[in-house]
């Protein structure tokens, strides 16, 4: 679990952890990049006052690391046969998320990871973060297409194996950055159960990158480098996929800026010319 400022959130977060019924042992890691306000006092009394607070192996970083180093940080403290993830800002619904998501993992050895529905809550609205609603496979094209990004960091637990995760500056979210080492490692399954929060709040990165035009234009430029990354490093294979999020990423770029944005994509070096000319084609056959 990582945190930063996070003191409106992160007793309810711990605690959805701490509730966690099964035949395992727990161990929650938390790391705390150097919140300036309350969050390091409230992790620190429920690690005094609540009966299992000795579960919880407690890093306070003296300086901020950003959001990718202490991620990266925390992962590395890991120590268990699998590990979840959830941010300081959601929380856990169901005391049996761990137990079902381990016993599918034990079950079906050929998948590495599995994550499940959540709640969405912003603001006073509350929604389902996937309108699936069955159990199923999730392909890696889905995976690729969707930059990564195709699950509520709330929701997903893999098995520990070995791997080299380096910070990439193309890469702004650990959970993208995990799932894309993962992603020649095993197979995915999603889980139909609402058992986690996704919370959208002003403080959160998502929420601010999606209100402001600017961030929006940085922020595909930035999946854009990040699918030429992994492009080159996964098997060949999955080459297509990644054209095809590339294209997607293009198409979203023109709707939310406009031609322009297509321009400064190439200028910036986050697309090969091939890709200027489809959608300046495309953009031409439809004027």
């Amino acid at each position: 679990m990582i945190t930063y400022n996070h003191e409106k959130f992160i007793k309810k977060a711990i605690e959805g952890v701490l509730m966690q019924e099964g035949a395992f042992k727990l161990d929650l890691v938390i790391s705390n990049d150097c919140s300036s306000d309350n969050t390091n006092k409230i992790i620190l009394s429920i690690i005094k006052n609540h009966p299992l607070g000795g579960e919880i192996r407690y890093f306070n970083q003296i300086e901020n690391l950003g959001m990718m180093p202490n991620f990266l940080f925390t992962l590395n403290k890991c120590k268990g046969k699998y590990i979840a993830l959830c941010d300081g800002d959601d929380f856990w619904l169901d005391n049996k998320k761990i137990q079902k998501q381990v016993a599918f993992l034990e079950k079906n050895k050929n998948y590495i990871a599995c994550f499940h529905n959540a709640k969405i809550i912003q603001e006073n609205r509350v929604l389902k973060y996937y309108t699936w609603d069955k159990d199923r496979v999730i392909t890696t094209r889905e995976i690729i297409i969707n930059g990564g990004g195709i699950y509520p960091t709330s929701s997903f637990l893999y098995k520990n194996i070995p791997l080299k995760i380096k910070a990439s500056k193309y890469i702004k979210a650990g959970d993208t950055l995990l799932i894309f080492h993962l992603l020649d490692r095993g197979d995915f399954y999603y889980l139909k159960d609402i058992m986690s929060v996704y919370r959208k709040h002003v403080g959160g990165i998502y929420t601010s990158i999606h209100n402001n035009r600017k961030k929006v234009f940085y922020d595909i430029i930035s999946n854009l480098k990040m699918l030429k990354y992994f492009r080159k490093r996964l098997p060949v294979e999955y080459y297509p996929y990644f054209n095809d999020a590339i294209e997607m990423q293009l198409n979203k770029m023109s709707n939310k800026i406009g031609y322009k944005g297509i321009v400064k994509s190439l200028l910036k070096g986050a697309i090969h010319i091939s890709f200027f000319i489809k959608i300046t084609l495309k953009k031409i056959r439809t004027t």
